[in-house]
């Protein structure tokens, strides 16, 4: 447990606002999730996203040793910067579609890089068999991309209703099959996975304190996805398997439901980019790693600039809301010192926050107010640097991708 004036000394030691991360506990995260993956046979493929950080993504590669392989990534252009830092077998997440990603994609693959692009139509099958063709016509050597196969996983128990995101267009056994040989059929493509990711699982808190309400129907949606998600996993992976396909991974799991995914026969790995920090809306899930084993090891400080009276302060900076449905979950948690609370009226601003506490009298100007941001990732596009410590010393102060001058969101 951190406490307010141990966390003051830090924050007295460097620029605010200010992000810092607590390394005996985003070490121990990293372990735990290590050992599931060690326990249930899989490996962990982290999410950088979740992270932007590449000192972060380098100390997991160190700790998690034989149970971490490969990185799940957001665009081919981070795909080249990671490879360029010497990180490898790099999934995107999401496919590519313009000529520009198209230069990049055949620019990794001359330079070795092992990578895998994302495709769920008939049209992104064309599209990189075309664009690559074009690269090497008249070439006599045997270039192919290597590409996933992303599978909906959204649950939809009637016709009208959806339960998930609006990712993959691919909802049937059926539907990947064709896929799959289309895939088979092209000189410039090399099928290497599937991913099936439960996003109707792994993102929807059901011990939620902002709507009680709703927890006990996200439950129950979150209890009877997952019987559909394993049976439909489980259909592709018996039809690899009677195929004798020889695919290198199934993929599939995220931070909200990586004990879910650890237990699934069907998948060879597992997603997740949050928990080594788990971010706040890790904390309301009530079947979930995050709320078991994971503990917070993210927290950013604003300093107080103006006391505005005897029962406020105010602090400079914002409150860096994150991204999806818009509710108070997305706002950050005020994290130390305990007691302090965020103002109805104002919450959290662009360029202030204000604050309610017992007595102002207690704090000076500049003393800092310390918040865990809702998601994990977003907030690197804030903050130039993070500082890690240990043992309330700050051992090293590292860039972010916005700090090194990269944007690839």
């Amino acid at each position: 447990m951190h406490s307010y004036h141990s966390l003051k000394r830090l924050a007295h030691a460097v620029p605010l606002p200010a992000m810092f991360v607590d390394l005996d506990v985003f070490d121990s995260n990293v372990h735990a999730l290590a050992q599931i993956c060690r326990i249930s046979g899989k490996t962990w493929r982290p999410a950088t996203k979740s992270l932007r950080v590449p000192a972060l993504l380098k100390r997991i590669q160190k700790i998690a040793g034989e149970t971490q392989k490969g990185w799940m990534c957001f665009s081919i252009f981070e795909a080249s910067y990671l490879y360029s830092q010497g990180f490898d077998d790099l999934l995107l997440a999401y496919p590519i579609s313009t000529e520009a990603e198209y230069a990049e994609a055949f620019k990794l693959l001359e330079a070795g890089c092992n990578f895998h692009l994302m495709v769920d139509s008939l049209a992104h099958i064309a599209a990189l068999s075309g664009a690559l063709s074009k690269k090497i016509a008249n070439d006599k050597r045997i270039l192919r991309f290597q590409v996933c196969i992303d599978v909906d996983m959204s649950w939809r128990p009637l016709p009208f209703l959806h339960l998930g995101v609006c990712r993959s267009p691919i909802r049937s056994l059926a539907q990947f099959k064709e896929i799959f040989f289309e895939a088979q059929k092209s000189d410039f493509l090399l099928l290497t996975g599937v991913m099936g990711y439960e996003a109707q699982i792994a993102g929807l808190p059901d011990k939620n304190r902002f709507n009680r309400w709703q927890n006990p129907i996200k439950h129950l949606i979150r209890t009877l996805s997952k019987k559909n998600v394993l049976k439909r996993r489980g259909e592709i992976a018996e039809f690899l398997k009677a195929y004798k396909a020889r695919l290198r991974f199934m993929n599939g799991g995220g931070t909200g439901s990586f004990e879910f995914a650890a237990q699934d026969p069907s998948l060879t790995e597992i997603t997740a980019g949050s928990g080594p920090l788990q971010s706040q809306l890790f904390d309301y899930y009530t079947e979930t790693t995050a709320q078991k084993i994971l503990r917070p090891a993210l927290f950013f400080a604003l300093p107080i600039c103006r006391i505005p009276d005897s029962k406020k302060v105010t602090l400079k900076s914002g409150g860096f809301v994150a991204s999806g449905e818009v509710g108070q979950d997305r706002n950050p948690a005020l994290y130390r010192p305990e007691g302090a609370t965020l103002t109805a009226s104002e919450g959290v601003g662009e360029v202030q926050t204000p604050v309610c506490v017992s007595d102002s009298s207690l704090y000076q100007l500049g003393d800092p107010f310390f918040f865990r941001p809702a998601k994990a990732g977003e907030i690197a596009e804030h903050f130039n640097h993070y500082g890690l410590f240990r043992d309330e010393k700050m051992e090293e102060i590292v860039p972010t991708y916005r700090g090194l001058g990269l944007n690839f969101f």
